[in-house]
């Protein structure tokens, strides 16, 4: 589901407007952070893109399309429905993911997004893939800056999986500064894996940056 919802220009997901909204970003990762673990290869470039299609008042669909050019390329494709509410948003899914050397992962996910007073946005995201393994995450996203110079965004999360072989448990925190369409985000990610995708109990620090509009 990651953190593009929060971050797009139309940015209130309790409302709807009457008009196709699309979210573009392309950029470059230091690593991928996804469901708080690594994936990928280090200093990859991807490229987003998203659409918010009103169907009937408060209802409708979104998509989202991630390609990320790393060393084994990595394709996801998520779409599903949205409901907005006068106390937040809520959002069910597919999410396929296609990594090459591995077979393709389809995922069920539900996100509720609350925005608490119009001070800080709080999300609930729970997936479960084909082979009943998901991940549970709380996470809140607070907007502290915006002017024309800026927008200054800090965040956070913490995750458990459920289902896995080896279950892990991670904590998540990013600060993000944008420019117009220009954007950098530095993020704090400490999990119990090892390997590639893990931090070993260590907090360890990366940085992204790139492009990010909406129209």
């Amino acid at each position: 589901a990651g953190y593009l919802f929060f971050f797009s220009g139309k940015a209130d997901a309790q409302e709807i407007a009457p008009q196709t909204y699309f979210d573009v970003e392309i950029g470059q990762y230091e690593k991928r952070i996804d469901s708080g673990a690594y994936t990928g290869s280090e200093d990859s470039l991807y490229y987003k893109v998203g659409a918010d299609l009103p169907i009937f008042k408060a209802l409708g669909l979104r998509g989202d399309l991630e390609y990320v050019d790393s060393d084994s390329s990595e394709l996801y494709a998520s779409v599903g429905t949205t409901l907005s509410t006068p106390i937040g948003a809520l959002g069910t899914g597919v999410l396929l993911s296609q990594i090459d050397g591995k077979e393709d992962l389809y995922e069920l996910y539900a996100v509720y997004d609350l925005n608490v007073l119009d001070v800080f946005t709080t999300q609930v995201d729970v997936s479960i893939d084909e082979d009943k393994a998901g991940v549970v995450e709380a996470s809140v996203v607070q907007h502290l800056v915006s002017s024309k110079l800026l927008d200054f965004y800090v965040g956070g999360g913490y995750g458990q999986s459920f289902g896995y072989t080896d279950d892990y448990t991670y904590t998540l925190g990013f600060v993000r500064v944008q420019h117009d369409v220009l954007y950098a985000q530095y993020n704090y990610l400490s999990n119990d894996l090892s390997g590639s995708a893990g931090t070993n109990d260590e907090w360890e620090g990366t940085l992204d940056f790139g492009v990010a509009f909406s129209f």
